[in-house]
């Protein structure tokens, strides 16, 4: 049985996962609302295994913002993954599942007994900006990363972050309206201004080389691309964080002049 959302009218669509051997081990499917994962029964220990850890491979995508069609798109380009392809309904999709795999000559693999034998799939390459999708636009490659801002006002506190793979353009974008809003309005309480502003000016910081690293996105699936506007120094909000600093400055010579 899929594990996931079922029940919709809209059309399903789906990728094959194969084992080395050639055995087909399930389905990851995905509708309008989720995705979801279709075993074939009688499967090996490894098989199970391998069904398990697809299912919460899209699942961790879908979490991260990806639209269901993106998280087959992305898996599809997989070692042993088949293309997307559309089914009527999950039902079809089951009822697929419940064919057993033809060998090379025809005949049916025998799923449910014999040697169990030990397959082992060679290591691959994983490099992320190929594999990953924009959680906005859908353009590849993209980097799993996470900005943040910060709003630090006298008696309140506040945090937001926008994480999951972004491609250079919309990562720019939500790397300069994140670091300018914390430029402008994160200082304004004393553990805002020591402390929860400049750390979080320091991890987009960090996190925004990874972006840059990247090489301009190919065509997006799920949407707009962001703009990202000017850079941060060209815009006139960045520089309201000269007031604290200005402030923090004149109370250090004070000090050290002994308030004279």
């Amino acid at each position: 049985m899929p594990h996931g959302p079922t029940g919709t009218p809209d059309l399903v669509h789906y990728v094959t996962v194969t084992a080395a051997d050639g055995e087909i081990v399930g389905y990851v499917w995905g509708d309008a609302t989720g995705v979801g994962w279709v075993q074939c029964p009688a499967g090996r220990g490894d098989s199970l295994r391998a069904g398990t850890q697809w299912h919460d491979r899209a699942r961790e995508l879908h979490g991260r913002g990806l639209a269901p069609r993106g998280v087959l798109s992305l898996l599809s380009r997989e070692p042993g993954i088949g293309p997307v392809t559309g089914a009527a309904d999950v039902a079809a999709i089951e009822d697929m599942a419940r064919v057993p795999t033809p060998d090379p000559e025809g005949h049916p693999l025998d799923q449910g007994g014999g040697e169990d034998v030990d397959v082992r799939r060679e290591p691959t390459d994983d490099r992320e900006g190929s594999l990953l999708m924009c959680r906005f636009c859908g353009g590849s490659p993209a980097a799993d990363v996470t900005f943040r801002a910060h709003r630090g006002l006298v008696v309140l506190m506040g945090f937001q972050k926008s994480g999951g793979p972004m491609c250079m353009t919309c990562g720019l974008a939500v790397y300069r309206a994140y670091t300018t809003h914390t430029l402008c309005v994160g200082w304004w309480s004393p553990l805002s201004l020591f402390v929860f502003a400049p750390l979080t000016l320091v991890r987009n910081v960090l996190a925004v080389r990874r972006v840059k690293r990247l090489p301009a996105p190919g065509p997006g699936t799920l949407g707009p691309r962001h703009d990202p506007g000017v850079p941060v120094r060209r815009r006139p909000r960045a520089y309201v964080a000269l007031v604290p600093a200005l402030w923090v400055l004149f109370m250090i010579v004070t000090g050290l002049s002994g308030g004279v």
